[in-house]
């Protein structure tokens, strides 16, 4: 795998679970569910599911900006 390609999939997979967090939020607030979700973070500890997207995406996001940074000054 190259650097580019695993430059295009960190960033794919981000988007994706960016939108899924969205869309999780979303159904949560229709259906007045929002606060059984949280604490998405507590005791420096991931908590639930929501905030292991919400940490995973974050990271996916972090390491697409730092393989681009990479990419363009190679």
């Amino acid at each position: 795998m190259t650097l580019r390609s695993l430059h295009k999939t960190v960033k794919i997979v981000a988007i994706l679970l960016w939108i899924i967090a969205i869309i999780i939020l979303a159904m949560a607030i229709i259906n007045h569910q929002f606060w059984s979700l949280m604490p998405i973070i507590a005791y420096n500890h991931v908590q639930n599911y929501l905030g292991w997207i919400i940490v995973t995406a974050f990271t996916l996001t972090i390491c697409g900006l730092i393989l681009k940074i990479f990419l363009e000054n190679r």
